[in-house]
């Protein structure tokens, strides 16, 4: 019998949080049979849940699900064993090939998507070519990074839950958050979640709003657009160029005869 995964109970609040304020509605959860080998995905138990047990079909059950409201997209991370070089740069994983195919049924549609961070954070070929597929049809939103964000899985694996809106003429700003680790104080941790909801800008303690879209083919990893990082670059360009050490002083080579190396050594 398959073991169960879940949502920590931190990562649980903040998936709520984000559908209340960004759908304003509880999702439907729509997951695969098998998550990943032995591993089957539970939804919280408030929560309306679909098993889809073909990955295949996950993209257009989507579809079905989102014309009746927000849904919360759980697609399978098992792997190919042998990869189909032709489908989206040969990756592996199916889920990529789920993210490709999905597209909203109307332009009211919110999804957001459980997935490990590497195809977000990754300036490879395969991760660029999926948030390509995925920017023709839509918007981020809001992109929550954290580990230990799941049951039954490696507490260092980061896994990321990102929101999704159907694409619009007028593009939304993107906001990030970091979960902490260690994080012993949890409800502040989803006090700063819920101030990053309300902003239009800036940055809070663990997450900031990005106004200006980077593109797919920049991987979106924390410290990449994170404000606080882009100043100390800036403050650190603020003592000058940057010189090779050789361009500063002049090294001679100089020769110790062996009565010199006694003296030294005496």
């Amino acid at each position: 019998m398959a073991k169960t995964m879940q949502l920590s109970a931190l990562t649980e609040q903040l998936v709520g949080l984000g559908f209340e304020r960004l759908a304003e509605s509880v999702p439907t959860v729509l997951s695969s049979s098998q998550f990943s080998g032995e591993l089957a995905f539970s939804a919280p138990e408030t929560w309306r849940s679909v098993v889809e047990p073909s990955w295949e079909q996950l993209a257009p059950r989507a579809a079905e699900l989102l014309a009746q409201g927000p849904l919360f997209l759980v697609p399978t991370w098992e792997r190919r064993t042998n990869p189909d070089r032709r489908r989206l740069s040969g990756h592996a994983d199916y889920y990529v090939e789920v993210m490709a195919a999905c597209q909203p049924p109307s332009p009211d549609a919110v999804m957001a998507v459980l997935l490990p961070a590497s195809p977000w954070v990754e300036d490879q070929p395969w991760a660029a070519e999926m948030r390509a597929r995925v920017a023709e049809h839509w918007d981020i939103l809001l992109i929550v990074y954290g580990a230990g964000m799941l049951t039954q899985v490696h507490a260092q694996m980061e896994s990321a839950v990102v929101f999704l809106r159907a694409r619009a003429q007028t593009r939304p700003v993107l906001k990030v958050f970091q979960v902490p680790r260690p994080r012993p104080d949890e409800a502040g941790v989803v006090q700063d979640f819920e101030r990053l909801l309300a902003r239009q800008g800036g940055r809070g303690e663990h997450g900031y709003v990005l106004r200006e879209d980077p593109g797919p083919e920049q991987g979106l990893y924390f410290d990449r657009f994170d404000h606080h990082v882009l100043q100390r670059r800036e403050d650190l360009a603020g003592f000058g160029a940057v010189n090779a050490l050789g361009d500063l002083f002049t090294f001679h080579r100089v020769a110790l005869n062996d009565a010199a190396l006694k003296k030294t050594s005496s």
